[in-house]
Formats: structure tokens, sequence, C-alpha cells
């Protein structure tokens, strides 16, 4: 568990840049749009390895399916106006897995092309830092890689079959399987912040909002043992003093909002 492991905990900090879009040079984002393109030809020379791995990486597991996910190289967007396009591609979770369990047998086998195209590899996810009055949502982590570490919530990857190639569609459905909330539960909801964790190939679209009282919140088992609401003035002296006990994405997020 990486709660045990700060040498673990400290890389997947390092690895993360979270920045408000401004810090792109964006003005003020209202839509983020999705322009889906073919993957790079690399990507499809890596399809026999990739479904080797698979088959042996589900082998006496449960609860794994391969989804569809949406891949990019890198942060490849394009900005007009209020309207940041992110150009991206199909691709599915046992890509995903691949790029971040594959041992050095599989890893032997990869071209220096193949490798860089993995040191490039994003997948596209969203989650949120939502406020009521002075409070802020957050939940302990269920699961064993980060179990028992708090975390903003919700997060989580956009899914192609659910989302309808949408963002918002994304957020909306999150929220509501985290958190049991709707949109309509949020006021002045919008993207504020972009994370690109390159240690996992993560590339999360943050939203803010306020949540309209009553503040009520349900919790989704697979995801968090638990869910509550903490003085974001707690929050931040936690993270600067205690750090370890949160998501390294988490602890990366708050310093950006400071």
């Amino acid at each position: 568990m990486m709660k045990d492991n700060p040498a673990r905990w400290q890389e997947l900090y390092e690895s993360n840049d979270t920045r408000p879009f401004a810090g792109y040079g964006f003005g003020n984002i209202e839509t983020i749009a999705l322009s889906v393109h073919d993957p790079p030809p690399v990507f499809h020379d890596l399809r026999g390895c990739i479904e080797d791995f698979w088959g042996e990486f589900i082998v006496g597991k449960t609860g794994f399916t391969n989804d569809q996910k949406y891949g990019a190289q890198g942060f490849d967007y394009a900005y007009t106006g209020s309207t940041l396009t992110m150009n991206v591609f199909l691709t599915d979770y046992a890509t995903v897995r691949f790029r971040n369990s594959r041992d050095e047998a599989y890893n032997s086998k990869l071209t220096d092309q193949q490798r860089q195209f993995f040191d490039n590899f994003l997948t596209l996810g969203v989650g949120a830092y939502l406020r009521i009055g002075e409070e802020v949502l957050l939940g302990r982590c269920a699961g064993d890689f980060k179990k028992d570490l708090l975390e903003n919530v919700p997060q989580g990857h956009v899914e192609p079959q659910q989302d309808y190639g949408s963002i918002i569609s994304a957020f909306a459905r999150e929220l509501s399987e985290e958190t049991g909330l709707s949109l309509a539960a949020l006021d002045d909801c919008h993207p504020t912040h972009l994370n690109v964790g390159k240690k996992f190939g993560d590339l999360t679209v943050i939203y803010q909002g306020n949540v309209i009282p009553p503040k009520k919140t349900a919790i989704h088992s697979s995801e968090h043992a638990e869910l509550w609401w903490m003085k974001e003035e707690t929050l931040r002296w936690m993270v600067k003093e205690q750090p370890m006990l949160f998501n390294p994405v988490t602890v990366a997020l708050v310093e950006a909002l400071a």
C-alpha cells in the first residue's frame, strides 16, 4: 500500500503537474470538447503484445473488464476563445494496465519507439474539488494500492461507451457514482485545473463547484470506505503537515489552489 511506502508516495507526488488553465496561457474555459483521431501507427503494432499481457494479467482475478478509454500522446489540444479541444484516440484498459504494470519480460520486447509511445501515453479522466460553505468533500480510499489515503472526490476515467464522448457527461457520471449527487446539486461548477500525472499516465480535468445544501452524499463502496466534509482550513493544514495521509494527486491539487 502506498501509505506504507514513503518513497513510492514521493515518486508519485513529484510526477504530478497540476496547473490552473491560466497556467497554460488559456483564458476562461467554458467548454471542453474532444476530437477523436486515429491512434498513432505504433499503437497498432503493440496490440498482440498487449493482448498476451492482458490474458496473463486477468488469470485468477475478478472485477477487471477491458473497457474502452480515451488516450492521448501528451497534452495535445487546440484552444479557441473559451473552448479547449483535447485531441484523443480510442484505447482500452488493457493498454492502461500494460503501460503501468508490465514487467521487464514484456518491457524488453518493446522497441525504443514503442517505449517512447508509453512514456507519453496519457489516459483522459475527470476529477473535482467540491465545497459547501467552508468545507470540502473528501473520501477515504478503499482499494489496495491507495487504501486509507484521503482524496478529493470524485475521480475517474472518461468512459467512451458511457459518456458519449463528453467530458461533462463523464463528470456527471462519476459525481453520481461516487457521491450520489447530480449536476443539479452543484452551483457555479466549471473546469479550472488540469493534472498531468506522468507516472501512471493520467490526464485529468478538474472541476470546482459548490454543493447546494443540504449536503447529501452516498458511498460508492468499491472506491471509498467513507465520505465526509472537512473544513478547508483543516485540509490545507493537514496537506502541509501530514501530506502522506493523502493521495499525492490531491496534495498537488490543494497546493495548486493555494
